[in-house]
């Protein structure tokens, strides 16, 4: 990667979780947004245009915690680049998920629903890249280690 890519992808993080959901056939992966209008609109804007053969879709797993990281690569050149990234603790669904995945899943965009389910948008990605990796297995200067180390610098520079 050209040391020009690190500077073209923005690394959304401003969402509550990541959900899974089986829906009889595929399994569903989404950010959880409070805002419904919000959502949609980043959805228009920002995934409608992407063609999903180029999404990457990483869970890089640290002890009882995991980050999410989804990006299109190649990135194109012309334009500013958007993936998403959130660290996340492991959860029951979350390893239910890896555990029975057949390769591919649908990423989407769910919202605060009422109860304990969440609404799930019915607009859809395929991602058939996804690997699960551990933390020592990311390579130094690879897009999940970009990401973890423009987000570490956030936190830290947050926390001054």
């Amino acid at each position: 990667m050209s040391g020009h890519d690190y500077f073209n992808i923005i690394w959304f993080t401003d969402y509550l979780g990541i959900g899974y959901a089986f829906n009889q056939k595929d399994w569903l992966v989404f950010p959880i947004f409070s805002s419904p209008s919000n959502a949609k609109m980043l959805w228009i804007d920002q995934i409608e245009p992407i063609d999903e053969q180029t999404l990457k879709m990483r869970f890089i797993e640290n002890g009882n915690e995991y980050t999410f990281i989804l990006y299109p690569f190649p990135f194109q050149n012309d334009k500013l680049n958007f993936g998403f990234y959130r660290r996340i603790s492991s959860s029951e669904t979350y390893n239910i998920f890896k555990r029975n995945f057949s390769g591919k899943a649908f990423f989407t965009f769910g919202t605060i629903g009422d109860g304990t389910k969440p609404n799930i948008f019915n607009k859809t990605k395929l991602v058939s890249n996804i690997k699960f990796m551990k933390k020592e297995d990311v390579t130094k200067d690879s897009i999940e280690w970009i990401a973890e180390t423009i987000q570490r610098s956030r936190r830290h520079n947050k926390n001054e």
